[in-house]
Protein backbone atom coordinates (compact mmCIF):
# COMPACT_ATOMS: atom_id res chain seq x y z
CA UNK A 1 0.00 0.00 0.00
CA UNK A 2 0.72 3.96 -0.62
CA UNK A 3 0.15 6.59 1.40
CA UNK A 4 1.49 9.79 3.32
CA UNK A 5 2.95 10.04 6.99
CA UNK A 6 0.23 12.39 8.13
CA UNK A 7 1.29 12.81 11.90
CA UNK A 8 4.86 12.30 13.99
CA UNK A 9 5.82 11.96 17.79
CA UNK A 10 8.95 11.36 18.27
CA UNK A 11 10.77 10.77 21.38
CA UNK A 12 14.30 9.61 22.56
CA UNK A 13 15.51 5.74 20.94
CA UNK A 14 12.35 6.11 18.32
CA UNK A 15 9.11 7.46 18.41
CA UNK A 16 6.07 6.65 16.13
CA UNK A 17 3.17 7.96 14.35
CA UNK A 18 0.28 8.06 12.06
CA UNK A 19 0.16 7.51 8.38
CA UNK A 20 -2.56 8.05 5.81
CA UNK A 21 -3.18 5.59 2.78
CA UNK A 22 -4.47 6.91 -0.48
CA UNK A 23 -7.62 5.25 0.33
CA UNK A 24 -7.90 7.36 4.01
CA UNK A 25 -7.45 4.56 6.42
CA UNK A 26 -5.22 6.13 9.07
CA UNK A 27 -2.42 3.74 10.94
CA UNK A 28 -0.31 3.70 13.56
CA UNK A 29 3.43 2.99 12.75
CA UNK A 30 6.61 3.01 15.18
CA UNK A 31 10.03 4.10 14.46
CA UNK A 32 10.83 0.34 14.67
CA UNK A 33 8.70 -0.40 11.82
CA UNK A 34 10.85 1.74 9.31
CA UNK A 35 12.57 -0.46 7.02
CA UNK A 36 16.82 -0.32 7.08
CA UNK A 37 16.99 1.15 3.59
CA UNK A 38 14.26 3.79 4.44
CA UNK A 39 14.88 7.70 5.96
CA UNK A 40 15.78 7.47 9.48
CA UNK A 41 12.65 8.06 11.71
CA UNK A 42 14.22 11.80 12.84
CA UNK A 43 14.19 12.98 9.37
CA UNK A 44 10.82 12.40 8.64
CA UNK A 45 8.70 14.89 8.06
CA UNK A 46 4.58 15.15 7.69
CA UNK A 47 3.60 14.61 4.20
CA UNK A 48 6.14 12.30 3.15
CA UNK A 49 5.30 9.57 0.80
CA UNK A 50 5.55 6.31 2.23
CA UNK A 51 5.36 2.19 0.78
CA UNK A 52 3.84 -0.08 3.47
CA UNK A 53 2.33 -3.34 4.63
CA UNK A 54 -0.70 -2.95 6.62
CA UNK A 55 -2.19 -5.15 9.10
CA UNK A 56 -4.47 -5.70 11.56
CA UNK A 57 -4.23 -5.49 15.31
CA UNK A 58 -6.56 -5.65 18.30
CA UNK A 59 -5.64 -2.11 19.04
CA UNK A 60 -6.34 -0.85 15.26
CA UNK A 61 -4.59 -0.95 12.09
CA UNK A 62 -0.53 -0.80 11.98
CA UNK A 63 1.80 0.23 8.94
CA UNK A 64 4.79 -2.52 8.92
CA UNK A 65 7.40 -2.45 6.76
CA UNK A 66 7.29 1.49 5.72
CA UNK A 67 9.72 2.37 2.98
CA UNK A 68 9.77 6.24 3.22
CA UNK A 69 11.97 7.48 0.00
CA UNK A 70 14.65 10.44 0.74
CA UNK A 71 13.41 13.09 -1.63
CA UNK A 72 16.21 13.30 -2.92
CA UNK A 73 16.04 9.29 -4.03
CA UNK A 74 13.14 10.07 -6.17
CA UNK A 75 10.05 7.62 -6.34
CA UNK A 76 8.55 4.75 -4.18
CA UNK A 77 7.89 2.43 -7.12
Amino acid sequence: MTGKVAQLFPCQGGGYGFIESDDGERLYFSAHGLQMSSVQFCYLQVGDRCRFTAIDHPKGPRGIEVFVADSRQGSLL
